[in-house]
């Protein structure tokens, strides 16, 4: 009828409860990443869901691809003595094999652009912090509602996602420079660091490399000053 298009029928949506519990179930499944056990588990859970929806024309379509994942990923100093903490591994980095790879520490600050200086260096670099607030989101918004205003004009916006671009530019910089390895440094507390995935290109590198937050980031700044060396699984 006409109305439909200006009234809310209530009985075709999910009630809020279910959208929240299907959400909390897809926070515990954890990373899915593509062509993973688990990202093919939640693809079955939506195409039931689909089904249950009243979707009639549901079918699976095979892709093939090359599919590179870490079975494990440390880092620490070079003989053994102590062990710094990750948030995660760079996807498609590189391998350095079951014992690791062991080099000297470079560090590279914010916005420098790598030389030949870090050939066979595992290289510290300093991600820039995202600076991303609402107002890009405002700028654009044909409506809104915020009766609450949880997302003022002007609210930091800040993700760790939103360094892909400024992060494989550097991945690609250090690869070229003949770095052996690279430490990227998240600014960001260890809840909000651990677990970025990223960069999502597929693009298999010979770097390998793992993230790591704000405090251990520190700490490898002050060890690359101290002349150590380190150990990358």
């Amino acid at each position: 009828p006409p109305q439909a298009a200006v009234e809310v029928d209530r009985t075709q949506f999910y009630p809020e409860a279910r959208l929240r519990a299907w959400q909390e179930d897809l926070d515990r499944r954890g990373l899915r990443d593509t062509g993973s056990p688990a990202h093919e588990a939640y693809v079955d859970a939506l195409y039931e869901r689909l089904r249950e929806a009243g979707v009639a024309d549901l079918y699976f379509e095979p892709v093939a691809m090359t599919r590179w994942a870490a079975r494990r990923w440390s880092l620490e100093l070079a003989d053994g003595a102590d062990r710094i903490p990750t948030a995660g591994y760079i996807p498609y980095s590189g391998s350095t094999g079951a014992q690791g790879l062991v080099a000297p520490i470079r560090y590279l600050p914010v916005g420098r652009r790598p030389d030949r200086s870090v050939a066979g260096s595992i290289v510290v670099v300093e991600l820039p912090r995202p600076s991303l607030t609402s107002d890009f989101f405002h700028a654009m918004a044909l409506y809104k509602h915020d009766p609450d205003n949880t997302l003022p004009p002007g609210a930091p916006y800040a993700r760790p996602y939103q360094i892909i671009d400024a992060l494989v530019q550097t991945l690609e910089a250090l690869q070229a420079a003949g770095a052996a390895g690279v430490v990227a440094v998240l600014d960001e507390p260890a809840d909000i660091a651990a677990g970025l995935y990223a960069p999502y290109d597929r693009q298999l590198r010979k770097l390998p490399g793992v993230y790591v937050d704000r405090a251990a980031g520190a700490r490898l700044k002050a060890l690359a000053r101290a002349g150590a060396r380190l150990r990358l699984v």
